[in-house]
């Protein structure tokens, strides 16, 4: 990954557009430059231009702090984290851009830019827009802000904070760590390396282990199943549920056998009863029967004169053909009068059309002429007006000229009269400021002096100012020297008495014995979860166990419930069987009976006459034909549709007990498969367990005596829980003996950290010593030299008061003070000089445009005088067509009344042309009213034959009509009479007496079926008692059956809750293995990294990752500076040195200078760097600060080390304000300020680059 350039405008203090390229001379060619400036000039700005192009986010706004509002102009709030805040203070809009080379070789521009609303500084602040595009296409990659954050990240194989840890060296943040204690060095190594993840995992495993001891917790409070019976309770209550099943068996067939008596007695009632009901019913429809024999003759006459009917019709349409015929005549009489009338009508108007069109035949003739001598008086005034018209637009435009060559002559004569005066008055002010023009020759020179003044002055006022600070530092240094050689004295005490504490510590370390207690703790902890198992493993097999022996029994018992219900279903099959048969039987006779009551039989019998052969057998006998004879079929219909509606009752019941019979068989066999299986599986699993127990105790391992064998353990696993209390006990003893090592350990290690900070104290109270009175001999050359300058800028100030003096006496100025008076000086100078500058150009250009003027005027005066005669010349030609005109038009008004001659030629035309098709459609008419009348006449004449014929028609039809009629012995109002009759009451008639028939067989056959049964009723044997006695008995039968099924209700449901109980104590059970066995898991992962406050694994791997961060250190220190190799301390987070030159001694990092000490936590950076980067090589680095407490000896170190880098294939920009980077580094980019809180950005390189 390399950065290409980074570009940006209105950010902070850099608000003019800047560019830093970095393939482009002079920084392509350098390995090594320098970012430089004063402090805020805006330097770390540059690197939040390059952070907010490619991530949206700068190191300072997204660093943790506070993260308060801050006012923003257009009135919102902002947090002080909101990147948008970068934005320059009075600018509408700023961007930040960078052109890099990603992981895949490929070029890409990431853009980030903010901007106001309406493009106005006090406009609201606007959302970021963000875009990634490909340089070499210039093709969009991405746009949208989390679409580019993506993008970028895998393009460069960096997150922000890799890219912040990798591209931008935090070289003071390891410095810092070098000099910091324990805790210090743990913030530090968090917040560089970004292991705040491991405190958070360690957590989140300390919580998951919690979470997992409580679900434990929970299961076994829930494995105590409520309602669970013991197994000898279970075996009691299926055995009074099987007696209970057989006592209501026994009862439901008493109940059965009163019942069928019951219904043997309720059955004679009932037969009796509706015999009785069935003879009176019959007796009273016997005499209706016989009451509407009248009725029945009414009904045979109007069948009879039914057959009249047609001929009756005949009549009705002769009747209506004679009317209608009479009709139509007398219709076609009157459309013959009406056509006549308009016959005559339609000749008069054809006379009144030719009239009139001969008329305006004599009118063309007469009008011919007048429209020609009209036409060309209409030409002739046409030409007039066109030539009239012409004429008043050249006069119009020949006016309008001459108006505008009048107004521009009256504009020239103005404009020259006041550039006449003008000319005048800048020669006046000329002249009064002829002294300007010394000032204007000698600007130059007047200038450079005033600003080499002005630099003077300021120079001397600095140098006032720095020679007061450095006497006044020069007595500081004084008093610091004598304050730190009284603070080595007390460093040098203090340090004896610290060493003499650490060494009294380490000697009761060795004392207490830790090492031997920590292995010892092991031991038991393995111990422990190994007995823990083996208990486990004991309870869960006594419970498989117990659940083995239940399940069995419950299947021997299904076994033998099964048994007596495969005798039950052979009965029910038998039953079925029998039940079968008869209900064939029954439908075989119904099927007969059926169709002898078909339609098409009843046609047959209908058909039957007495005395004559049966067209089906061929007997002349018929005894259903008579009322006794239908009354005994029915009845016998009536016994067969019984017989199969009881078979079908029967064969439905034997049905239903045998499907009864097999879902019981189904649900016994489904209990017993799933008894045996419980009983197999809990068999392999009580083998399993036992199993697992016997090699758990092989490795128990027991660190003391044991006072039991397996087996007994297996029968009552409480026997572990002594042996785990005396675990315990141990275990706690050992905590105490670790507890009490880890706090002399902590106490050694705050001791050895105080010696280190009294020995860097010391050290550095050393080198402060030396440091200050290095300071002070600095100081007083310094001093003396700052002196001499002030001297020499006094004296120039002296030679350049004087020259400017002359200078403006000479142009007729004359000033006081100048180191008062000089910005307004210099203004009145300016503006002086503008003056005679503007006044020498007006004066040029007034002359120019006089000459001008006077040209312009003279033409201008020529050409109005030319417009205006043109302009009288045409109206007097106007003046002699108008009146040409006025004579031709009065002619022509005289013709055609005025009217133009093509209007009224067109009006005459369609008044000829209407007469003319007047004159066709009269002619017409005339026709078709002719053709009418004939059309009528032959109407009339088949009309009236028409209505001979039907009359004719209707004589004979009325003569046939008679005839029948006397033949039936009615007279035509008789017939007309039952006619009428025959309409209204015929249907109700036929109705009524079918309902009579139906209702009179039907009591014939109720009655013979009726008496049928009462003898099958009587025939067959009665019961001992009566039907009330059998009532009461049959309701003490049922109560007797519903106590015994509430008794097995209660039964049943009590062994369905103990079902339920026990499946769940199974899933339960299930459940407390899988999450113990989760719980296991979790501990040993928490008792390795897991802590209520992350601490634990955090440590773990801040460790593991500053061995790595030494190890890649090492790496980078060997070719910065092969000297020196960094080691981590045994205990803690603590660093160390190893002296090379020196034997390999060990040296404190705080007894290292400070080159030597920047060159270590530069190695550091540049390994956290290759850390954070290993997936991509990254050639630009950046290394803000950390220059400004070198020496010029370790100063000179660091560069020869940061230049070393370039030969890895690096890029190095150092940040600092260090003055000294300017002669050391030469390819600098300089933030310059400018005032007003802003800056520049300049590239600067020497010359000969």
């Amino acid at each position: 990954m390399r950065i290409l350039a980074v570009r940006g405008e209105n950010l902070a203090s850099l608000a003019a557009p800047f560019e830093i390229d970095l393939e482009q001379e002079p920084l392509d060619g350098a390995g090594l430059f320098a970012i430089t400036g004063e402090t805020g000039a805006g330097k770390s700005t540059l690197l939040d231009a390059l952070c907010l192009a490619l991530f949206g986010q700068c190191p300072r706004l997204s660093a943790a702090g506070s993260s308060d509002s801050v006012p923003d102009v257009a009135g919102a709030d902002l947090k002080e984290t909101n990147p948008r805040t970068v934005l320059t203070r009075g600018a509408a809009s700023g961007f930040a851009e960078a052109d890099f080379i990603g992981a895949d070789g490929t070029g890409y521009r990431a853009r980030w830019t903010v901007r106001r609303a309406r493009n106005k500084a006090s406009g609201r602040l606007q959302n970021v827009e963000r875009s990634l595009v490909r340089i070499e296409d210039n093709a969009a990659v991405e746009s949208g802000i989390k679409q580019v954050d993506a993008a970028v990240e895998e393009r460069l194989g960096l997150t922000y904070d890799q890219f912040k840890r990798t591209v931008l060296l935090a070289q003071g943040d390891f410095d810092a760590f070098l000099k910091a204690n324990d805790n210090e060095r743990a913030a530090l190594l968090e917040k560089v390396t970004g292991t705040q993840r491991y405190r958070d995992i360690s957590k989140q495993i300390f919580q998951r282990f919690s979470e997992a001891k409580d679900a434990v917790g929970k299961l076994e409070e829930k494995s105590d199943v409520a309602g669970l019976l013991e197994d000898e309770e279970r075996t009691a209550l299926v055995g009074e549920q099987g007696e209970l099943e057989k006592q209501s068996a026994s009862v439901q067939s008493d109940m059965d056998a009163i019942a069928k008596s019951l219904g043997h007695l309720q059955k004679l009632d009932e037969a009796k009863t509706k015999l009785a009901s069935a003879h009176d019913e019959f007796v009273a429809l016997k005499a209706r029967h016989e009451n509407a024999q009248a009725k029945r003759d009414l009904k045979a006459q109007f069948e009879r004169i039914k057959s009249l009917e047609p001929v009756n019709q005949r009549v009705v349409d002769a009747e209506r053909d004679v009317a209608g015929t009479r009709a139509a005549a007398e219709k076609s009489q009157v459309m013959l009068e009406a056509a006549r009338t308009d016959l005559a009508a339609k000749d008069e108007q054809a006379k009144q059309a030719d009239a009139l069109f001969n008329e305006l035949e004599a009118e063309l003739t007469k009008l011919t002429p007048e429209w020609s001598a009209a036409e060309q008086l209409d030409t002739k005034l046409g030409e007039l007006e066109t030539e009239g018209k012409q004429l008043r637009e050249r006069s119009d435009a020949a006016n309008l000229d001459a108006k505008q060559a009048e107004d521009a002559l009256a504009a020239h004569t103005k404009s020259l009269e006041e550039q006449k005066a003008l000319q005048a008055t800048v020669k006046e002010q000329m002249a009064r400021l002829s002294a300007t023009k010394v000032l204007k020759e000698r600007r130059d020179s007047l200038f450079a002096d005033l600003e080499e003044y002005d630099r003077v002055q300021i120079a001397l006022s600095k140098d006032a100012e720095r020679l007061v600070e450095m006497r006044k530092r020069e007595n500081e240094l004084s008093e610091i020297q004598s304050k730190l050689s009284a603070e080595l004295a007390q460093f040098a005490s203090d340090l004896d008495g610290c060493e003499s504490d650490v060494a009294s510590k380490k000697g009761e370390i060795s004392a207490l014995g830790a090492n031997d207690a920590r292995k010892s703790m092991e031991q038991l902890s393995a111990f422990r979860q190994r007995a823990e198992k083996l208990q486990e493993t004991s309870r869960n097999f006594v419970k498989a166990k117990r659940n083995k022996q239940a399940e069995s029994a419950t299947w021997q018992k299904l076994v033998d419930q099964m048994e007596g219900l495969q005798e039950a279903k052979e009965k029910a099959t038998q039953e079925l069987t029998f039940r079968d048969e008869a209900l064939e039987k029954a439908r075989g006779l119904s099927t007969l009976a059926e169709a002898a009551q078909g339609d098409q039989v009843k046609l047959l019998r209908a058909g039957l006459v007495e005395d004559a052969p049966c067209p089906v057998c061929g007997s002349d006998d018929h005894p259903v034909d008579t009322q006794e004879g239908r009354a005994a079929l029915d009845a016998l219909f009536g016994d067969v549709f019984l017989q199969r509606k009881e078979a079908e009752e029967a064969r439905t019941a034997a049905q239903r007990n045998l499907s009864d019979i097999e879902r019981k068989l189904a649900a016994c066999e489904a209990s017993k498969k799933n008894a045996l299986e419980q009983a197999e599986r809990f068999e392999a699993e009580t083998t399993a367990l036992e199993a697992d127990a016997q090699q758990q105790w092989s490795s128990l391992a027991a660190p003391f005596d044991l006072s039991f064998a397996l087996d007994a353990l297996l029968d009552a696993p409480e026997l572990l829980d002594a042996v785990l209390a005396q675990v315990t006990s141990k275990a706690d003893a050992l905590r105490a003996v670790l507890a009490q090592d880890d706090a002399l350990r902590k106490e050694l290690e705050q001791l050895e950290a105080k010696l280190r900070e009294l020995r860097d104290a010391h050290k550095k109270a050393t080198g402060d010593q030396a440091g200050k009175a290095e300071e002070v001999s600095s100081i007083k050359v310094e001093l003396s030299g700052v002196e001499g300058r002030h001297n020499e800028n006094s004296e120039a100030r002296l030679r350049l008061e004087q020259r400017l003096s002359e200078t403006l006496l000479a142009g007729g100025m004359v000033f006081g003070s100048l180191g008062d008076e000089l910005p307004a000086l210099k203004a009145s100078l300016q503006e002086r000089i503008s003056t005679w500058e503007q006044l020498e150009q007006q004066e040029g250009t007034t002359s120019a445009a006089l000459q001008s003027l006077e040209q312009k005027t003279s033409g201008l005066s020529e050409r109005h005088g030319g417009f205006t005669k043109i302009a009288a010349d045409l109206l007097g030609q106007l003046e002699t067509l108008r009146a040409l005109h006025q004579e031709r038009f009065a002619e022509r008004k005289l013709l055609l009344g005025g009217m133009a001659t093509g209007a009224h030629r067109a009006a005459f035309t369609e008044k000829h042309s209407n007469a003319k098709e007047r004159i066709k459609n009269a002619s017409n008419a005339h026709s078709n009213a002719k053709a009418e009348f004939g059309r009528a006449e032959a109407g009339l004449a088949a009309a009236k034959d028409a209505e001979a014929k039907a009359g004719a028609a209707l004589t004979g039809c009325m003569e046939r009509l008679n005839a029948e009629l006397s033949g039936l012995g009615l007279t035509k109002d008789a017939y007309d009479g039952l006619r009428e009759r025959s309409t209204h009451e015929l249907e109700a008639l036929l109705a009524e007496l079918k309902a009579l028939d139906d209702a009179y067989v039907a009591t014939q056959t109720a009655v013979s079926t009726w008496e049928k049964e009462l003898a099958a009723v009587q025939a067959q044997p009665l019961p001992d008692k009566s039907l009330p006695e059998l009532s009461s008995q049959l309701e003490a039968t049922k109560q007797a059956l519903s106590e015994l099924q509430v008794k097995r209700g209660v039964l049943s449901e009590k062994l369905r809750v103990d079902a339920e109980a026990r499946e769940k104590a199974q899933q339960i059970m299930g459940l407390l293995l899988e999450a113990k066995e989760t719980a296991k898991t979790w501990g040993a992962i928490s008792e390795a990294i897991g802590s209520a406050d992350g601490s634990k694994f955090q440590k773990v791997a801040q460790g593991v990752t500053l061995d790595l961060l030494v190890e890649l250190a090492n790496k980078q220190l060997h070719q910065l500076k092969p000297r020196y190799q960094l080691k981590r301390a045994d205990f803690g987070l603590g660093l160390f040195v190893i002296d090379r030159d020196m034997g390999d001694t060990p040296r404190s990092t705080r007894s290292l200078s400070g080159g030597e000490r920047f060159l270590i936590s530069l190695s550091l950076a540049l390994a956290l760097s290759g850390l954070e980067g290993r997936q991509s090589f990254v050639d630009t680095l950046f290394i803000d600060e950390g220059f400004g407490s070198l020496d010029a000896e370790s100063l000179d170190l660091a560069i020869d080390a940061l230049e070393m880098l370039q030969g890895q294939g690096r890029k190095v920009g150092v940040i600092s304000h260090v003055e000294a980077l300017k002669d050391r580094i030469p390819v600098q980019v300089q933030v310059v300020r400018q005032g007003a809180g802003r800056s520049r950005v300049a590239v600067n390189a020497p010359a000969d680059w």
